[in-house]
């Protein structure tokens, strides 16, 4: 007698077989050979050709050719890059006249004071931050991040520098 074991595996099996389910076929109609005849006729009587593929897609674009309208001032993509530039360039200077005009501002170059033999100061630190428009604390974390080294603002809004340079 098979044990239970063999049991589940023929189960397993005859779940997975899958030879015993097919595909139905379709079963023709007898009159469905006739509308298939009438049909060859119909087209021997109105006078329509079959077409090929090539054929088909050729017909299309000339129709899809014929449904454009021509717009004279319409160039598409034959623009060159200068001409682009130089339209962007107007539309700006019409939309935003300030953009165009560009002050050039200088900026003084920085007064430093010895304070000892490890320090520094920076005295017109502020002055230089507000001509610039910038956070004087964000001016002073970029200037101790490249300079590698520590420092402090004081009281006067002087930047005071530690020498640790390498």
């Amino acid at each position: 007698m098979p044990s239970d074991e063999e049991n589940e595996e023929a189960d397993v099996a005859a779940m997975l077989n899958l030879t015993k389910k097919k595909k139905k076929k379709k079963k023709k109609v007898a009159g469905s050979k006739d509308k298939s005849s009438d049909d060859a006729g119909a087209e021997a009587d109105t006078g329509a050709i079959p077409v090929d593929a090539s054929e088909q897609q050729r017909i299309l674009a000339e129709l899809d050719a014929a449904q454009e309208v021509g717009d004279p001032n319409d160039r598409k993509a034959a623009y060159s890059y200068d001409e682009l530039l130089e339209r962007v360039v107007d539309l700006l200077q019409a939309n935003n006249p300030d953009l165009v005009d560009k002050k050039r501002t200088r900026i003084k170059p920085p007064q430093m004071q010895t304070i000892s033999s490890r320090k520094c100061m920076w005295v017109n630190f502020q002055e230089i931050c507000s001509m610039m428009q910038r956070d004087p604390q964000h001016v002073y974390q970029f200037f101790m991040t490249e300079l590698g080294t520590e420092g402090s603002i004081d009281g006067n809004q002087r930047l005071i520098i530690r020498k640790l340079f390498y």
